[in-house]
């Protein structure tokens, strides 16, 4: 049973376009058959400029009117480059307007006009959520305004913002890919066209526009922003959009591609959730259509992905059969407690992901840091993904608290936090979230005097004034004044050709980390450990000469050229 209903066909270099003209027409067909399978439906932003004229028209000025057919003041002529700073919308350049099939309205670092966008051949017995249909780049921030309001006449903020993550007050959009979809929008012919410059491929994916050789940050998705419910009046809905302006941030774009709609209260997305008490991880797919599912991948830049302890397709206990299924990485899962991948895929047909009750249950696969960067790929039959970001439930894990990072719930900011930190003093992580469990406080991959200070900073903070201080003198740890002596005691200076000299910061470091593996050594190495957050650690040699400043009281013997700017990793 397909998952998906295509009213509109028509078959160019294997992609399924769409064609206005036909959708407005069949629509009331389309939603008759929707009854067992509802999903969102899209309709396309189409101006007159195409010549293909009303029903296909359904893009106007803000008053209802036609949009000026010489460009002149609201949308330019198709030039194949987008003209920023004349206040107008392009035609993203990428795509050549024909046949009724429009390509993507873009303002750029200008102040675009409101445009109004009509659905028609709707019931006006029902209700509809109607979405609009906009892109953002990965490493910006882009956004559109949208509302069932004409905002310019009035006279109030009847547009909501909508951009990819909820900055300064917008709403945040849903991945177009993470929908359930009964018509959805086809990939641009023209943006995998190898006969146009650097357009050779974007794996004729409708959601996701990447131009090989462009950094990852300029790969675009698309959004969606739910404007809200609104009933047809003669089978119409209008919707009002346009851009945020700014004439001076160039990164700063506006894209609209249309809209979507479906009746009020479907479930459109499918979700999932992460327990951080037990870094539990369920997908479930509350929509109308089953999704035929051929691979499914959870990814985590940070490495926040525990492969012991995942629970998959292939074993047949996440929720669905796992006859044909095997997983593909990594390549030992057992053996695997950090890793930035886990992918199984069925070798051949497709297995269903139910509709309305489906559930997939990974186990505790999430690494329990503050790294929340899990996302869930399942590429479907018809060699779609859909995306899903995933939400996170109960208490967030603290910075700081290294000893909770895992599997194993703690909660508490204590003493053997700070132990923990101390044993990964220069040591060598593979991930970040192995970083994280070994002190690195800070986020930079690398655990030195950086996370000490900023350590003492948060255990305060958790725990009252003077709170450090204290658990510093549970553990057997002098006063600060008394610090040197106790490093005097460890042979941390010594005496040599005449005058004093240090032990370099490299050399007391390794020394800590070879003590961590000697539990009698445990007092010895936290009396060390403080003397990383005493600025009178490092003297003044014979002579006067500056060994440490107080901006960086970790910096060498001035005569020692660092290596790094980051003495601690000198060698």
């Amino acid at each position: 049973m397909t998952s998906r209903i295509r009213c509109v066909r028509n078959d160019f270099s294997g992609v399924c376009i769409r064609r206005q003209a036909a959708l407005a027409v069949l629509t009331v067909a389309c939603l008759g058959s929707m009854a067992l399978a509802q999903g969102l439906v899209y309709v396309d932003a189409v101006d007159q400029s195409y010549g293909a004229g009303p029903p296909a028209t359904n893009l106007f000025q803000a008053n209802g009117n036609p949009l000026p057919a010489d460009g002149s003041t609201i949308l330019d002529p198709f030039t194949g480059t987008a003209a920023p700073s004349n206040s107008r919308w392009d035609w993203r350049g990428f795509g050549v307007p024909s046949g009724g099939f429009a390509t993507v309205y873009e303002s750029q670092q200008e102040d675009s006009p409101e445009v109004r966008m009509t659905l028609t051949g709707l019931n006006n017995a029902t209700t509809y959520d109607v979405y609009a249909v906009y892109w953002s780049d990965r490493g910006n921030d882009w956004n559109i305004r949208a509302g069932f309001a004409d905002a310019t006449i009035s006279g109030n903020p009847a547009l909501t913002v909508f951009d990819r993550t909820a900055a300064s007050g917008a709403t945040a959009g849903s991945l177009g890919s993470s929908a359930a979809w009964t018509t959805p929008p086809a990939d641009n012919p023209t943006d995998n066209d190898p006969t146009v410059a650097n357009r050779t491929d974007d794996n004729t994916n409708p959601f996701v526009d990447h131009t090989p050789g462009d950094p990852v940050s300029s790969t675009r998705d698309m959004y969606l922003g739910k404007i809200g419910a609104a009933t047809p009046v003669g089978g119409k809905i209008n919707v009002w959009l346009d851009d945020l302006p700014s004439t001076t941030n160039a990164g700063q774009r506006s894209w609209i591609e249309g809209l979507a709609y479906v009746p009020t209260n479907t479930q459109v997305f499918a979700t999932a959730t992460i327990d951080r008490a037990t870094g539990h991880l369920t997908v479930t797919n509350p929509t109308g259509i089953a999704f035929p599912m051929t691979s499914v991948s959870i990814t985590s830049t940070g490495g926040s992905l525990n492969a012991t302890t995942w629970t998959t397709i292939t074993s047949g206990g996440a929720g669905v059969p796992g006859a044909g299924w095997s997983v593909t990485a990594p390549a030992s899962p057992g053996t695997t407690p950090s890793t930035t991948a886990l992918t199984e895929t069925k070798a051949s047909g497709s297995t269903p992901f139910p509709a309305v009750t489906g559930s997939l249950d990974f186990g505790n696969v999430w690494l329990r840091t503050p790294i929340q960067d899990l996302q869930i790929a399942i590429t479907l039959s018809d060699t779609s993904v859909v995306t899903i970001t995933p939400s996170y439930s109960g208490t967030a894990i603290r910075a700081g608290d290294f000893t909770g990072a895992g599997n194993t719930p703690d909660g508490a900011i204590n003493s053997l936090d700070y132990i923990a930190l101390i044993g990964g003093l220069q040591k060598t992580f593979a991930t970040a979230a192995l970083a994280y469990a070994g002190g690195d406080i800070t986020g930079d991959g690398l655990v030195n005097r950086l996370d000490v200070v900023q350590f003492r900073n948060v255990f305060t903070a958790a725990n009252g004034a003077g709170s450090f201080d204290r658990m510093l003198s549970s553990l057997g740890v002098p006063e600060p004044s008394t610090i040197m002596l106790s490093a005097l005691a460890g042979g941390l200076i010594f005496l040599a050709r005449g005058r004093r000299q240090i032990l370099q910061p490299r050399v007391l470091v390794r020394k800590l980390s070879d003590m961590t593996h000697s539990p009698k050594s445990t007092s010895m190495l936290v009396v060390l450990t403080a003397a990383l957050l005493c600025d009178g650690l490092l003297f003044e040699r014979a002579g006067a000469v500056a060994v440490g400043t107080a901006a960086n009281p970790w910096m060498e013997d001035t005569l020692v050229t660092p290596v790094n700017p980051n003495p601690i990793l000198n060698s």
